[in-house]
């Protein structure tokens, strides 16, 4: 179910509660649309093996009787099923106990426990292999003309913080988690947690995607190319495919390093599917079928939605396709446009709130002892915990099942800091600009032409003059300083420029001066390249003054 408010031309509120079959699909295309974070994991706790009505009856000890049950003949003391408590219906004897159940009389589930399939894809040995990954973790730079991994990527194991979930082990990152879920109760199934560093190259990318390459790679046959550095943090596996039950022992089928056969199940759970016992139960049962999902994602672009829509996701796994999770909460930031999605069951109107407060209404209205009695024994509880009953023994049969919590996730980290004047797209006059490559160190350095004023108008054009293309001359050197040398003649007009890794001592123009024979010059400090950073101390327009000393003492010696 999903609530939200609707609000009318004349500021009036409706508070709208819609259940999941009466929400508009909402369907997001990852390869449209720019998504930062994607964080989704299945819920099998929610799709319960049984449905059971009970009530408590007090005899000698207490006891808990089954009146219905969703398969016939499942046990109650499965874990994730779901009860509800009701009043002694008429016709039963309290004093019988024929209808009695123990969790501790189950040593066995008696149900097909939901299977789980994981898979994992190996990460690719070549560069052209490694450009398609990073298409598929970051489909918005499908577009991207040429785009290439410069070299074998970087990757580290690194401990999340959740790395107090079961199953974590720092050596399981042989494989990208592409699907299911892993609880840790195998020994044999792992997940882990890595950052991918790589160096990546295109030509001309896309203004949308143009932020993840702020550092200039020179001319192609084609165009400009330009190179970033990306990073993603994903979760890992040690396993091609493999297939569990959600059971206490986390029973495996089966493992195998590749991503299994074609006859392999590709479902992510299967359940019991017996003859229905009760019109009730089996209307409840039937409708906690699909596989539900919850998480949460981070989108980039506009995101007309509001909340209550059904969401699913193409582009990424398959089973997102028809998932169909109920939006909750979408959080938008106005200043960045960047909207955070909520999907999932809703805690504040789960079914296990449903049934607490029935139960405490039913309670309250019988107002006894008993009721007390059975409030605090605990009984009658839903899907979540172990199953409830009145042997009062609890053992290792009793414990429920971990719940499968770590799942497929691929976040693309800030690529690199904001770029500096050295790397940056920005373009102004005088800017230095670098070159880098395929080993990420300083290839060539290159000025961006501008323009100069002498007494009020520009003279010369674009300067300096020198090779380059679309606006940019190549500097002399690749580091140190760089300066740019303006020379006029006697009459102060303008006689050329160029760039040079030493400065000078600027002779500016003097007006009304006789017998000028060498030319005035103007020197201007434009940057200095530390490393692989350039320090900009000039940029945009450069001003040609006159000497002090026309009108005047200067105060030069």
């Amino acid at each position: 179910m999903a609530a939200w408010f609707e609000y009318g031309a004349d500021d009036s509120a409706t508070l709208v509660i819609a259940d999941h079959a009466a929400l508009p699909d909402v369907v997001l295309d990852l390869s449209a649309v720019d998504v930062s974070a994607l964080s989704l994991k299945a819920r099998p706790d929610l799709v319960p093996p049984a449905v059971g009505l009970t009530c408590n009856a007090s005899v000698v000890s207490r006891v808990q009787r089954a009146l219905a049950v969703y398969p016939s003949g499942a046990s109650l003391s499965q874990p994730y099923v779901v009860t509800a408590e009701v009043d002694v219906p008429g016709g039963v004897k309290v004093s019988d106990t024929a209808g009695q159940y123990s969790p501790a009389e189950t040593g066995s589930l008696g149900y097909d426990a939901p299977r789980m399939i994981v898979r994992g894809d190996k990460f690719p040995t070549g560069t052209a292999q490694w450009a398609a990954r990073v298409k598929r973790w970051a489909p918005a730079l499908e577009d991207c003309a040429g785009l290439e991994v410069a070299a074998s990527p970087k990757i580290t194991s690194i401990t999340p913080a959740d790395a107090e979930h079961r199953g974590y082990s720092s050596a399981a990152i042989t494989h990208e988690l592409t699907s299911g879920q892993i609880n840790g109760k195998s020994a044999r199934i792992k997940w882990g947690k890595v950052r991918v560093d790589l160096r990546v190259r295109a030509t001309d990318p896309p203004d949308t995607v143009k932020q993840y390459f702020p550092e200039y790679g020179g001319k192609s046959g084609t165009g400009d190319r330009w190179i970033g550095t990306l990073t993603f943090e994903e979760t890992t596996t040690n396993v091609g495919y493999a297939s569990y039950r959600v059971d206490r022992a986390g029973t495996v089928e089966s493992v195998s390093d590749d991503g299994g056969s074609p006859g392999d199940d590709e479902t992510s759970g299967s359940y019991d599917t017996s003859v229905l016992y009760k019109n009730f139960l089996k209307s409840y049962y039937e409708a906690t079928r699909a596989l539900p999902y919850d998480g949460s994602a981070t989108i980039h672009d506009d995101f007309d939605q509001v909340c209550g829509g059904r969401f699913s996701i193409t582009g990424g796994l398959k089973e997102w396709e028809t998932m169909r999770a109920v939006i909750q909460e979408i959080s938008l930031d106005l200043k960045t446009g960047v909207s955070d999605v909520t999907v999932g069951a809703p805690e504040q109107i789960s079914l296990q709130d449903s049934i607490d407060r029935s139960r405490q209404l039913a309670e309250a209205l019988r107002r006894t002892a008993w009721a007390d009695s059975s409030t605090s024994a605990g009984g009658g509880s839903s899907g979540g915990g172990s199953g409830s009953g009145g042997g009062g023994s609890s053992g290792a049969d009793d414990e429920v099942p971990e719940l499968p919590s770590v799942g497929p996730s691929v976040k693309l980290l800030q690529a690199q800091e904001p770029p500096a004047w050295g790397t940056s797209a920005v373009e102004v006059g005088f800017q230095c600009r670098l070159s880098y490559g395929s080993d990420g160190k300083v290839s060539d350095a290159y000025i961006r032409q501008g323009k100069a004023i002498y007494a009020g108008n520009y003279i010369g054009g674009l300067l300096p003059e020198g090779d380059g293309s679309g606006g940019w001359v190549k500097s002399p050197v690749t580091s140190g300083e760089i300066w740019l040398k303006i020379q006029l003649d006697k009459d102060a007009k303008y006689l050329g420029s160029s760039l040079s890794a030493a400065g000078g001592v600027s002779d500016p123009v003097r007006l009304a001066e006789e017998n000028r024979e060498t030319p005035y010059e103007y020197y201007f400090h434009l940057a200095t390249i530390d490393g692989n950073k350039v320090v900009q101390h000039q940029a945009g327009t450069v001003y040609l003054l006159i000497h002090p000393g026309t009108f005047g003492p200067s105060g030069m010696s």
